[in-house]
C-alpha cells in the first residue's frame, strides 16, 4: 500500500515538474514572438526594413514588460505547485513513522 501511495506520488511529481518545464517553455516563446511583433511593426509603421538603435530598445522594453508579467504568473503557479508537493512529503513522512 505504501508503494502504491509512492508511486502515484512520483507520478504527480513528475506531472508537476514538466508544467514547470512547460512554463519556462512558455517564457522562451513569449520573449520570441512578441520580439518578432514588435521588429515587424516597427517596420511596418516606418515602411522600411532598416531598425534603429530606438526601434530594437522599444522591442526589448515591450518584451522585458511582457516577460516580467509572464513570470510573475508562472512564479505563482510554480510556487502552488512547491507548497503541493511539500504537503504530499510531509503526508508520506507521516506514513513512514
Amino acid at each position: 500500500m505504501i508503494f502504491n501511495d509512492i508511486n502515484t506520488n512520483n507520478n504527480n511529481s513528475s506531472k508537476n515538474l514538466a508544467k514547470i518545464d512547460q512554463y519556462i517553455c512558455d517564457i522562451n516563446n513569449v520573449i520570441g514572438k512578441i520580439c518578432k511583433e514588435q521588429i515587424l511593426k516597427a517596420i511596418d509603421d516606418r515602411g522600411v526594413d532598416i531598425l534603429t538603435e530606438g526601434d530594437i530598445k522599444s522591442v526589448y522594453d515591450t518584451t522585458i514588460i511582457s516577460v516580467i508579467h509572464k513570470f510573475i504568473t508562472i512564479s505563482n503557479e510554480c510556487e502552488k505547485i512547491y507548497l503541493q508537493e511539500c504537503y504530499r512529503a510531509g503526508k508520506e513522512a507521516g506514513k513512514l513513522r
